[in-house]
């Protein structure tokens, strides 16, 4: 029990002492910094300042223009993309905005704009550039073109050039438009070929169903399935009620002339043929060819309306790859612009940050000179220790 209240009271006095150290510690470190602090505040004033003036004063003015522009979604209401076309048997077809920014954010990065801007602008003199390609690394670092999520692509340029500046957003515009336009004529008219082809293809589709059903009709006798069906059902019944009729006609003539007598060969003759035509309809075998076979008139429907869905099918995607083979005409005519600029080409000064590096200057030049004092104070004291150790030695 002693000892444990013992190790208590051990434990508390080395808290206490912990605390003492870390308390001298920081009244020997607020002890070596406060002399100094005023010379530290000063320096680090001046070096902000100093960073704020050279910003202010001997920093070039940058100017800042951008603009965002997205495809001409009024424009492209009537178009389709060929891929969901092919597939779908609807009119309906999304409209692919995104697919039409993803290249409009394609063309507006390229080499080829890039190019036409440096010609436009005569950029190789001004930039006294050696190459194309040291005009292109000069450009890359003012003009960007960066995509806004579901509005357009915005782009923009900085330089400290404020004409400048505004032309070669301009010339980013004009030239994105220019290829872009080329590029949709160019799919327009890739679209009336493969939609010529596509009504070829589903022509020869129709042409070679409509054969087939043809036959299939002329192999079984079909004219107007369902009203033959009718016609023929209402003759099986009367040829059944005839038959019935014979046959008890026939019992009746056994009854009184014997089963042998030859008074019954006319009406056994005339039930016989009665029967014969029976099975001529139901299979059709009859001679005049007017009906299919009856009794197979669920399997002759169930084909008949397979080759009627087929060609509807058929035809109405001829009627659809029609309808787009006229907007696809209209399209390739088109010479209006294709891109909409949501926001025109607006030029504002550039912001040089004076006040955000002067106070990281000064944030920067208070730490390094705290830094640097403690740091100072530190060795010397580390080399009156040494010296004050060493004195003993060499006597």
């Amino acid at each position: 029990m002693n000892k444990s209240k013992q190790e208590i009271n051990d434990r508390d006095f080395m808290d206490r002492e912990d605390d003492f150290f870390i308390d001298e510690s920081l009244v020997r470190l607020l002890s070596i910094l406060i002399p100094r602090m005023k010379w530290i505040l000063l320096i680090s004033f001046l070096g902000a300042a100093a960073v704020g003036v050279k910003l202010f004063l001997f920093t070039p003015r940058q100017y800042v223009c951008s603009a965002v522009i997205a495809p001409d979604v009024m424009r492209d209401l009537n178009s389709f993309d060929l891929v969901q076309l092919k597939s779908v048997d609807s009119d309906i077809v999304q409209l692919p905005f995104a697919s039409q920014l993803s290249q409009l954010k394609t063309l507006a990065d390229s080499s080829q704009v890039k190019n036409e801007i440096v010609r436009e602008n005569q950029l190789m003199a001004l930039w006294e550039c050696q190459d194309s390609l040291d005009c292109f690394k000069k450009l890359q670092d003012i003009y960007s073109v960066r995509e806004v999520r579901n509005v357009g692509l915005e782009l923009k340029a900085q330089y400290d050039d404020r004409d400048i500046t505004q032309r070669i957003v301009q010339s980013a515009i004009d030239q994105t438009n220019k290829f872009f336009e080329d590029s949709m004529k160019a799919k327009a008219e890739r679209s009336i070929q493969d939609i010529h082809k596509w009504i070829n293809d589903v022509t020869g589709e129709i042409e070679a169903i409509s054969s087939e059903l043809i036959r299939f009709a002329s192999n079984n006798n079909i004219t107007d399935l369902e009203s033959q069906f009718a016609s023929g059902n209402m003759l099986i019944g009367t040829i059944k009620q005839s038959i019935i009729m014979k046959e008890s006609e026939l019992a009746d003539l056994m009854q009184q002339y014997g089963d042998d007598s030859r008074e019954l060969l006319p009406i056994k003759g005339t039930i016989k043929d009665l029967r014969s035509k029976l099975t001529d309809l139901l299979e059709g075998t009859e001679e005049d060819g007017v009906y299919p076979p009856l009794s197979k008139y669920e399997q002759l429907r169930l084909k008949v309306r397979d080759y009627q869905d087929k060609l509807q099918m058929l035809r109405s995607r001829a009627e659809l790859f029609n309808k787009q083979l006229a907007a696809a005409q209209i399209e390739s005519q088109k010479q209006s612009r294709t891109l909409m600029i949501l926001d025109e080409p607006f030029i504002e000064p550039a912001a040089k940050g004076t006040v955000k590096f002067s106070v990281l200057a000064f944030i920067g030049l208070f730490f390094f000179g705290c830094i640097f004092v403690v740091m100072k104070e530190y060795w010397k004291t580390l080399r009156e220790a040494m010296a004050q150790s060493g004195a003993p030695q060499s006597k």
